[in-house]
This record gives C-alpha cells, sequence and structure tokens, in this order.
C-alpha cells in the first residue's frame, strides 16, 4: 500500500496551519505595536501623566493598515488631571470610540475619522479639544 498521497496531504495541511499561525501572529504583534504607538501620541498630546487604555477592533489589523483606515480604535484614560483654562476639572475617565480612523501611524490629535466619535466622560463636568466633540457626547460643550 502506497501512504505518499497521505503523507503530502499531512504535510500540506500542517504547512498551511504553520502559515495560518504565523500570519495571526504577525497580525497580533501588529495590533499591540499600533495600540502601544496610539497609547504614546495620546499621552503625549494630551499632557496625561499616565498612558490610555487603548484597544483596536477588527480582525485582521494589517490588512486596515494597507488600507490606510483601522476600523474602530477605542481609547480610555483615566484621572486625567486639571491644566489650566483648556481643563479647568479633573476628569476621572474619557473613552473615546473611533470609528474608520485614517493614518494610524500619525499622533492620535491627527488623525481623522469618518465618523465622529462617541465621548464620554465621568466627572461634573469636562471641556475636549473641538475636533473631538460630537452631537451625541454625553459632555457639555463650552
Amino acid at each position: 500500500m502506497d501512504h505518499r498521497p497521505l503523507r503530502t496531504n499531512v504535510i500540506a495541511a500542517a504547512a498551511l496551519l504553520t502559515l495560518a499561525f504565523l500570519v495571526a501572529s504577525a497580525d497580533r504583534l501588529t495590533t499591540a505595536w499600533v495600540e502601544a504607538r496610539t497609547a504614546k501620541a495620546f499621552q503625549e498630546g494630551m499632557d496625561i501623566p499616565l498612558p490610555p487604555e487603548v484597544h483596536v477592533r477588527g480582525f485582521p489589523v494589517l490588512t486596515q493598515l494597507v488600507d490606510g483606515t483601522l476600523s474602530h480604535v477605542d481609547i480610555t484614560a483615566h484621572d486625567i488631571p486639571a491644566q489650566g483654562t483648556g481643563r479647568p476639572l479633573p476628569v476621572t475617565e474619557l473613552a473615546l470610540r473611533l470609528d474608520d480612523v485614517r493614518n494610524p501611524t500619525t499622533t492620535v490629535r491627527h488623525a481623522r475619522a469618518r465618523r465622529r466619535p462617541l465621548l464620554t466622560c465621568r466627572t461634573r463636568t469636562c471641556r475636549t479639544p473641538s475636533a473631538w466633540r460630537s452631537p451625541k457626547a454625553h459632555v457639555p460643550a463650552r
């Protein structure tokens, strides 16, 4: 009995599984890199002491980067201190949901979104950059 076709099929299946694992691993590593870079840019741009939590949604992220648009990015910053007239009150939690973010390798404040982000803020009031205001926001406008 000839076992060559069975052996060839097993080798082909193992090769395909290995390739799929490598692609998925590369995608997860890229996701972590984009999230870390976005968190650092947000922290520097907002001049806050702690980096925010950033989650890039959607799979695969590699194809989103090639396309130049990330489908969904969630940013949550905690304990943002008051700072002059731009931020007169401290903010306990700031949650942003950005859809269709273009140019993900630039800083967050320069990224563009096709739809306006949903902004929530858990404090008595907070002021936000005008680019992040949304009619759906749970925050009073200036």
